[in-house]
């Protein structure tokens, strides 16, 4: 039962799922507006090329097993990578600023998890929580940041799971942290 549990919070604070949670916010939320998109539109674009695309790629690639194994990831990130930066453009083209930054900061995320999983394992689970955590706190301010509890039990899940250690999660959160840190200091 316990295990369970921690499978259910995995999949409901997935990588893939967050975007469209985040999209739903941004879309229906933001200060400030969505450039020529209206917001159903911006869901739209938002669920296909943040989650959906994305998660059609970890069953392509690993039609084994939703948790892909650290060497067989690189195709998974690479498909990740290419769907944000086409909704990055998509967004740019309309003037959509603030699905724009988050579709760029999936980008730089993803890529440096990719990256780094080359070497060693990291949790992308915590960086998909952390990140997405930072940005909400960078357009709506420090009130949100109890979110980051959310990571934390993330980190419990995959830790009680087998599926990474202690230093794994936490570097997966970190990096998410830096990474969306910058892109939105630089960007917002």
């Amino acid at each position: 039962m316990e295990k369970e549990i921690y499978n259910i919070i995995s999949i409901v604070l997935s990588p893939s799922i967050i975007p469209i949670y985040l999209t739903l916010i941004f879309s229906f939320f933001s200060p400030i507006g969505l450039g020529s998109l209206d917001p159903i539109s911006s869901i739209l674009i938002g669920s296909i090329f943040l989650s959906l695309l994305p998660i059609a790629s970890i069953f392509y690639f690993s039609r084994e097993d939703i948790n892909i194994k650290r060497k067989k990831r690189t195709k998974v990130y690479l498909a990740y990578i290419t769907s944000f930066l086409i909704s990055s453009v998509i967004f740019w083209f309309y003037n959509s600023h603030i699905m724009f930054v988050i579709s760029v900061n999936y980008a730089f995320v993803t890529s440096a998890l990719c990256i780094i999983n080359l070497f060693w394992k990291i949790s992308a689970h915590t960086a998909g929580n952390a990140g997405p955590t930072t940005a909400l706190i960078y357009v709506f301010g420090a009130e949100l940041m109890p979110l980051y509890v959310l990571t934390l039990i993330v980190i419990l899940a995959r830790i009680k799971m087998g599926i990474h250690n202690l230093s794994q999660t936490i570097a997966g959160a970190i990096v998410a942290i830096i990474i969306t840190s910058l892109v939105y200091t630089t960007l917002w």
